[in-house]
């Protein structure tokens, strides 16, 4: 009987410890994808204030890199239409020194106000999608 009820806590002891694994191990990998993703975004966004930089002694919007969005994407962000709002892709990205970011997401930047926007968002834990680096920045990971 004895060796029954050690063996019981010793199972429970397996369980809480692979429990306990199991929830920071999750916590901490949603923190390291939330940090890549935000050290991302800051270098876009370092790109794209030296090129609006650029852009603005040279008097000369043509070096502003990437394609304009549809009307769909401005209205999504609550934006109005702008030359100086523009969509990067991961080969747009490549052209301005950037180095390969992860899978194939777009970006889009307004040269303007140098706001860094991740068009597929990040989720929280509580179920809010954030898209603009200024947001996601901000964003704390709970349990």
């Amino acid at each position: 009987m004895k060796s029954y009820k050690k063996l019981i806590v010793t199972l429970i002891m397996i369980i809480l410890v692979i429990v306990g694994l199991f929830y920071f191990g999750r916590k901490e990998l949603q923190t390291n994808d939330l940090t890549n993703l935000n050290t991302n975004l800051l270098q876009i966004q370092a790109k794209v204030k030296g090129l609006a930089d650029k852009a603005a002694v040279e008097k000369n919007e043509a070096v502003l890199v990437g394609n304009e969005p549809s009307e769909e994407i401005l209205k999504k962000f609550g934006l109005t239409p702008s030359n100086k709002i523009r969509i990067l892709t991961q080969e747009q990205l490549g052209e301005m020194g950037l180095p390969k970011i992860e899978g194939d997401q777009k970006y889009l930047v307004d040269y303007g106000t140098s706001e860094v926007y991740y068009l597929d968002g990040y989720q929280d834990n509580q179920g809010n999608t954030y898209y603009k680096l200024s947001d996601i920045t901000n964003v704390v990971i709970e349990n």
